[in-house]
């Protein structure tokens, strides 16, 4: 179910909600929903199903004001598929191993990820109802630097080196929405943009060179009100005609981006691609 569709259930609950600082209603799903889904498209979650399954549902029911429902002999059924006739919690204790899991997974992910967020959930001991924390309660009112995804160039004149830049900046695209938050792509962008008009405080843009049946990725991200470069990386790869080598790379360069920001203490990152430029 969409977040958004539960917005008239959570509104009715507002007084009585499980989210830990009172919130608009509505900014709540919002940042709720795109935080769970960035979470479960991230690389830990996308490789345990049933752990991303056990979060989804939990989640979902503080948003629809239905937390009161979450025990355990419900989670069995619902989520771990178990049949009423023959489920038993106290012989059966897939509930609390995997919420158990789930606890750690959590742990590692913010370990990871923290400083990009402003939601954070939390699963209490001895409760299956998610805690959720803002971690910016005036995130809105705060400046948020905003980093521009410009070309990634195949260097040689090779169509086919031209469309794995292509493949690889759409990937990049992708992983950054997953990492950083929504990617904004106005459609008045265009050669002509002033990037300082637009309060842009970073670019990130790059290149690929191919030598056999290798790749390799160089990446820039640059302070546009300075022009200095703020941090470079070079990225290898074989197999370089392949969907995969794209993900793997745009991985790794994400992966890399994420550290560079927490080090410059950019929090809440807005990502603008432009179609063209």
């Amino acid at each position: 179910m969409d977040t958004l569709d539960m917005l008239p259930a959570y509104a009715e609950q507002a007084s009585n909600r499980d989210v830990t600082q009172a919130l608009d209603t509505r900014t709540d799903v919002v940042l709720i929903g795109g935080e769970l889904e960035r979470m479960l498209a991230s690389d830990l979650f996308t490789r345990s199903k049933r752990l991303s399954r056990l979060l989804r549902y939990l989640v979902e029911h503080v948003i629809s004001g239905s937390s009161h429902t979450l025990k355990e002999y419900s989670i069995g059924l619902d989520v771990f598929d178990k049949h009423p006739s023959s489920y038993d919690p106290c012989v059966d204790p897939i509930v609390r191993v995997q919420v158990g899991r789930l606890r750690e997974k959590l742990q590692q992910y913010y370990s990871q990820h923290a400083a990009l967020h402003s939601i954070r959930f939390e699963i209490p001991l001895g409760n299956y109802v998610p805690m959720i924390h803002r971690m910016c309660p005036e995130m809105e009112n705060t400046d948020t630097a905003k980093l521009i995804v410009l070309s990634i160039q195949g260097i040689s004149m090779d169509h086919n080196d031209a469309q794995f830049a292509l493949g690889l900046r759409e990937e990049l695209l992708t992983r950054l929405f997953h990492t950083v938050g929504g990617i904004v792509t106005p459609s008045a962008f265009g050669r002509s943009l002033n990037l300082a008009d637009q309060d842009i405080a970073y670019a990130l843009e790059g290149s690929v060179r191919f030598e056999s049946t290798r790749a390799r990725v160089s990446i820039r991200l640059t302070d546009i009100h300075t022009g200095g470069l703020v941090w470079v990386g070079q990225f290898d790869e074989h197999a370089v005609t392949t969907i995969d080598a794209q993900e793997t790379l745009a991985r790794s360069i994400c992966k890399q981006i994420g550290t560079v920001l927490h080090k410059f203490d950019i929090r809440h990152p807005q990502v603008w691609a432009p179609d063209s430029f």
